[in-house]
Formats: structure tokens, sequence, C-alpha cells
């Protein structure tokens, strides 16, 4: 793969320059478009820049990839590994919670037998079945 096939844009802060760099991005399309963020985003411009960016997105790439989130969705996870610890704590909760719930379960039939082989033994004890 050759440098022909590759666009890459340092995208800064300066408006004026970033259009002009995604102009050329326009101009002579790419396979690959790599845009490396170095926006300083306490500047006043730097909101206009993603908006830029946004347009430009959108223009090239109207239509959303199957893989990507819908727009009111975010990817709270930035690296795999926080994914993959984030499970893990969610099915240790998923698996204590069953825990508990079975218990609760455990406890709740039992104490319901043990009302009805108590009643059981009081009618035993009061009947007069087999007394001399």
């Amino acid at each position: 793969m050759g440098e022909e096939e590759i666009a890459f844009k340092m995208v800064r802060t300066n408006v004026s320059h970033v259009v002009g760099q995604l102009d050329d991005i326009r101009k002579n399309p790419r396979k690959f478009i790599c845009l490396n963020d170095n926006i300083d985003h306490t500047h006043k411009d730097a909101a206009t820049v993603k908006a830029v960016l946004r347009d430009f997105y959108e223009s090239m790439f109207p239509l959303p990839s199957q893989f990507e989130l819908p727009r009111e969705y975010r990817n709270r996870f930035l690296h795999m590994e926080e994914l993959q610890e984030w499970r893990v704590y969610r099915d240790k909760l998923k698996f204590w919670t069953h825990c508990v719930l079975v218990t609760l379960v455990v406890f709740t039939v039992m104490s319901f037998f043990a009302e009805q082989v108590n009643s059981w033994s009081d009618l035993r004890r009061i009947s007069p079945h087999g007394s001399p």
C-alpha cells in the first residue's frame, strides 16, 4: 500500500487550515483517511473545528456503518481491558444475585413446609385416633 492510498492530516485548532485540509481530502479521495486530533479543546475555535469535522464526515459518509453505535448511544469503554473488567464485575454481581435469590426461595419453601409440618403434628396430637 502506497502513500497514494492514504490521506494523513494533523488536525489543529486553526479553522481555515482544517477546512483547507478537508477540502484537499475531498478533491483527492483516498482509500484510507487518518485525521490526527491535535485540537486544543480549551481554545474558543475548538467547537467550530469539531462542527467542521462532523460536517466533513457526514458529507463523505452519509450512511452510518453497521458497526457504528446509534447517535443516542456512547461507548463507555475506551479500552478492551475496561470492558473485560466490567464484564467480570457484572458476572460476579449476577452470580451473587442469583445466590441470594435461591437462598430466599429455599428459606421461603422451608418456612412454608415447617409451618405445614407443625400444623400436622398439632392435629395428630389433638386427634383421638388410636387412643386407649
